[in-house]
């Protein structure tokens, strides 16, 4: 019959489709600092309404309090300064950070290699739904603020990534989506992505702000441009 593949080029096609499946990669990006200039969307918020949270980091960081609860405690800063604060001057806000340098090209370059590209970030789900405006990502794990019926900001948050396990949503993508340790990069520049490089086989530091990050390291870039970073990463890409 016209049509149809004889039984040698069925099983080529197969074994070609088993492999492109069994050899896509995941890359998880941090979001603040590498798809973005700002290296933190949270002290971008600070910095606008003139709030040191150092005592909650401070907090956070000894165990003394939890990470939904350092949220909310942030959240009680801004609100300290000025109340109501809706949640669309948030979102105002986060448009004002500048993306990487040719971001939107170098993620569909990825794109087309078949990667899985997904956002594991401790930054603001405001931020992230900006950047996802302009590029379907496979998964987005952020950060959220609660907002009360008028719209206001609450003091309370939904926790997307707690930052120091940032492993762990690694370990769910590569579940869900069939991938290994050996075929996951992920890209991070802070302390809070080490995490990351734990189960990633491709660890990269993009202008990395943490000597931690640098020596865990197997590539590091430095560069405004994100088809640098790209370029580098397509040349481990199978």
């Amino acid at each position: 019959m016209r049509g149809l593949l004889s039984a040698s080029k069925t099983c080529i096609f197969l074994q070609d489709l088993l492999i492109s499946v069994t050899k896509r990669k995941l890359i998880a990006f941090d979001m603040d600092g590498v798809l973005t200039k700002h290296p933190s969307s949270w002290s971008f918020v600070h910095k606008y309404f003139g709030v040191n949270n150092s005592i909650n980091l401070s907090l956070y960081r000894s165990g003394k309090i939890s990470y939904s609860t350092f949220i909310a405690e942030d959240v009680r800063l801004w609100l300290s300064k000025k109340n109501p604060i809706s949640g669309s001057e948030i979102l105002n806000l986060m448009k004002l950070i500048p993306l990487m340098d040719n971001l939107y090209a170098g993620l569909e370059l990825l794109r087309k290699r078949g990667c899985v590209i997904s956002i594991v970030s401790g930054g603001l789900s405001s931020l992230s739904d900006i950047i996802a405006q302009g590029f379907r990502f496979d998964r987005i794990y952020s950060n959220g603020i609660d907002l009360d019926s008028k719209g206001n900001l609450a003091p309370g948050g939904r926790v997307g990534v707690v930052p120091e396990k940032k492993n762990l949503v690694i370990k769910e993508m590569q579940e869900d989506f069939g991938i290994g340790v050996d075929d996951t990069f992920s890209v991070g520049d802070s302390d809070f992505d080490v995490s990351m490089f734990d189960v990633s086989a491709f660890k990269v530091a993009f202008n990395p702000r943490s000597p931690m990050l640098v020596s865990a390291a197997d590539l590091i870039v430095y560069s405004q441009d994100f088809l640098d970073l790209v370029e580098r990463i397509s040349r481990r890409i199978e």
